[in-house]
């Protein structure tokens, strides 16, 4: 098997898993929907949405910072002083985008 076919077939299994985790995660939606409306309301409810629908859509300001973390910290994993490097430009660029969103809510709800 060359390692273009078999760099297919990662990429095709991955697809299925962030699918069929899309489902799952739809499907424990719709069943525990009732359970929140019948323990905090509708209108309790409706407030943890918005907050829930803020913070996602806050989540795309990490810019893929996060996955290339991991990433480059795996691979240097021995080398330290590289990491601390990786760490802290990571930290530094989280925090300019909280911030960011921190303005961004700021001036969306002022």
């Amino acid at each position: 098997m060359s390692e273009q076919s078999s760099r297919r077939g990662k990429v095709a299994s991955d697809a299925l898993y962030t699918v069929v985790g899309g489902f799952i995660i739809a499907l424990v939606t719709l069943l525990t929907v009732p359970a929140y409306l019948s323990a905090i309301g509708q209108e309790r409810y409706g407030v943890l949405v918005i907050f829930w629908t803020v913070l996602t859509t806050l989540s795309l300001l990490d810019l893929g910072v996060s996955g290339a973390t991991v990433q480059r910290m795996a691979v240097a994993a021995n080398d330290a002083e590289n990491r601390d490097h990786i760490f802290w430009t990571s930290m530094a660029m989280n925090a300019a985008m909280g911030v960011l969103g921190a303005v961004l809510v700021a001036v969306l709800f002022e």
